[in-house]
């Protein structure tokens, strides 16, 4: 299938589920971007969930984004309970805008929904020549150390940076053992996660990913480290935005109530041009370290590079055809012809979302 027809099917699902035709393409860009690195947790499979939303009137499209503070290098803006991904290309844009005028542009965004990779935003911003800091609070999974339940969501963390003859430097990373996104991904092929991750719901260590949908939690990344970098996320979204925080926020899978998510994009407007030159020196001595070295995002910048059609799995055939027989959009050939599958029980998955 091609990535083109793929990227129309996108729209017109979420068009026909009454989103704005601007805002549709917004979310296909976030969608297809994932899609052609392999990021397929990240890709379409969304866009059943975002279809029962929008149908349920939980995600608004279009949605006003109102404007809280503006100062000359920071923007404070409500996203209005819309989709993340339309609040997200917004925010890139008036981050870049500032750091253009100011040296630094920081915007913060609440009463939004999950946006997708947040990968996708700081390369966005590193295409146009900026040091990026992107990040996203989420519904709570992860227990603080020490603690036995639910504190703080998986809270992603990226950075984007030019490097001179290559795609952008891209980090993009949970500040919890697992992406959201990891754990139904696992759930939906049967496998198991790595030791150290989850706890079930007796704080019993477990490598079963629907542990996390039945009362056990996720452990953070690194112990105390990654929960102070997830604290940091938390601080920088919600806490900085005005926006919701722990029992606060809803879960993506609660399609009866908006999701509240909060996020933050900086942009860095480098002093003089030498970052992207100075970055691949750096670059060329971390890879002289060891024959195995690559920097964050290069292999996924690779695949997209060699793509030109996609083979999707079986999980996001599943969520095309969900939401294409909601919303009634007749599928093209390539998906039609596609063996189905026995639809996945998400009700014994895992609920919260990334």
């Amino acid at each position: 299938m091609s990535f083109r027809l793929l990227d129309r099917l996108v729209t017109d699902l979420l068009v026909a589920a009454g989103t704005q035709a601007s805002d549709a393409d917004d979310v296909a860009r976030v969608l297809g971007w994932a899609e052609r690195r392999g990021l397929h947790p990240q890709g379409c499979v969304w866009v059943d969930i975002l279809t029962q939303r929008l149908v349920a009137g939980t995600i608004r499209s279009p949605a006003e984004l109102r404007l809280l503070a503006d100062r000359p290098a920071a923007v404070a803006l409500d996203a209005g309970d819309g989709l993340g991904q339309v609040a997200g290309h917004r925010a890139v844009d008036l981050a870049a805008e500032r750091a253009a005028a100011n040296g630094i542009g920081l915007v913060t965004v609440r009463a939004s929904h999950h946006f997708g990779p947040a990968g996708f935003y700081a390369d966005a911003l590193a295409r146009r020549g900026l040091v990026a800091v992107v990040a996203t609070n989420a519904f709570p999974k992860v227990a603080p150390p020490g603690g036995t339940t639910r504190g703080l969501g998986t809270n992603p963390l990226a950075i984007g940076a030019p490097i001179a003859d290559e795609s952008p430097l891209v980090a993009d990373v949970s500040t919890g053992a697992a992406a959201g996104s990891k754990v139904r991904a696992a759930i939906a092929t049967g496998s198991q996660l790595p030791d150290g991750q989850l706890l079930d719901a007796d704080g019993v260590p477990t490598t079963d990913p629907r542990a996390l949908g039945a009362g056990g939690v996720m452990l953070p990344a690194g112990g105390h480290k990654g929960f102070a970098f997830g604290l940091l996320v938390e601080l920088l979204t919600s806490v900085l935005g005005g926006g919701a925080h722990g029992p606060e926020l809803g879960s993506m899978f609660d399609v009866a109530t908006p999701a509240g998510t909060s996020h933050v994009v900086l942009a860095i407007a480098p002093h003089d041009g030498g970052v992207p030159v100075r970055l691949a020196s750096l670059a060329a001595w971390l890879r002289s370290t060891g024959s195995e070295v690559r920097l964050p995002g290069q292999r996924a910048a690779a695949i997209a590079e060699r793509a030109d059609e996609i083979d999707l799995p079986e999980a996001s055939i599943e969520a095309l055809r969900t939401a294409a027989a909601r919303v009634d959009v007749e599928l093209p050939e390539p998906l039609i012809a596609r063996p189905r599958s026995s639809p996945i029980d998400t009700a014994q998955g895992e609920q919260p979302s990334p």
